[in-house]
C-alpha cells in the first residue's frame, strides 16, 4: 500500500524528537509535490532552484521550507492553478488530502501558491505525541520566477521517492550565483545563506 511507502520513508529519517519528525513529514510532502509537478509537466518549462533543491537533489544537510522554481523563458501568463489537479491527485494516491491555493499577484514576477495537507497524522504512525498547539497542517509554499535572470544553466536530475522521476534543476554554478546574489542584495542577514555559502565553498563550486 502507498501508506506503507510513506511509513518506510519516515522511518529512514530516524527522527530523535518531535521537531525532526515534523521536518521529515514536510520533506516527504515536498517530494510528493515534486512528483506531482513532474506529472503535470512543470519541468518542461521551469527549473527547480533554491535551498530545497540543494537539500533534495544534492543532499544539503539542512531542511528547507519552500519549493522554488524559475521559468526557462519569461512568461507573465504563468498560472499555478493549471497544475493543481495533478498535485491533488498525486497526494490522493497516497491517501492524503491536499488543498492548493494561488496567492499570485498580477504585478509581481514571482508567482506564489500554497499547499496545505492535514491528513498525515491519520495516514502515518507518528512516534511523538502531538499537542493542540503543534502545527496540524503541513504547509508548503511554491514560488516561480516568471522573469528569470539570463545565463542560468539547467540539468536533469533524478529523485527516487515516492517513485523514480526526473526534474529539471539549475546546476550548481547557477545555484551558487543565486546564493551570492541573495548574500549581496538581501536587506537582512539569514544564517542559512552563510551555511549554504560555506557548503558551496567546501565543494569548490565556481
Amino acid at each position: 500500500m502507498n501508506s506503507a511507502i510513506l511509513q518506510d520513508r519516515l522511518a529512514q529519517y530516524q527522527p530523535r524528537d518531535k521537531l525532526e519528525e515534523l521536518r521529515a513529514v514536510k520533506e516527504i510532502a515536498q517530494e510528493i509535490a515534486l512528483a506531482g509537478l513532474c506529472r503535470a509537466g512543470l519541468f518542461e518549462q521551469a527549473s527547480f532552484q533554491g535551498g530545497t533543491c540543494l537539500r533534495i537533489v544534492h543532499r544539503l544537510s539542512r531542511f528547507s521550507e519552500d519549493l522554488d522554481f524559475a521559468l526557462h523563458n519569461a512568461d507573465a501568463t504563468f498560472h499555478w492553478p493549471c497544475l493543481f489537479r495533478e498535485l491533488e491527485e498525486e497526494f490522493r494516491s497516497f491517501g492524503l488530502h491536499l488543498e492548493a491555493s494561488d496567492r499570485s499577484q498580477a504585478n509581481q514576477a514571482v508567482k506564489k501558491a500554497f499547499l496545505k495537507e492535514d491528513s498525515f497524522g491519520q495516514v502515518l504512525k507518528l512516534n511523538f505525541p502531538r499537542l493542540r498547539s503543534d502545527p496540524q497542517k503541513v504547509l508548503i509554499k511554491l514560488e516561480v520566477d516568471t522573469n528569470p535572470p539570463s545565463h542560468c544553466t539547467s540539468q536533469i536530475s533524478y529523485i527516487d521517492f515516492p517513485y523514480p522521476f526526473s526534474v529539471t534543476c539549475h546546476d550548481l554554478s547557477s545555484l551558487f550565483a543565486g546564493k551570492c546574489h541573495a548574500l549581496l542584495c538581501r536587506g537582512f542577514v539569514k544564517g542559512r545563506d552563510w551555511f549554504d555559502f560555506l557548503w558551496y565553498v567546501s565543494r569548490e563550486t565556481v
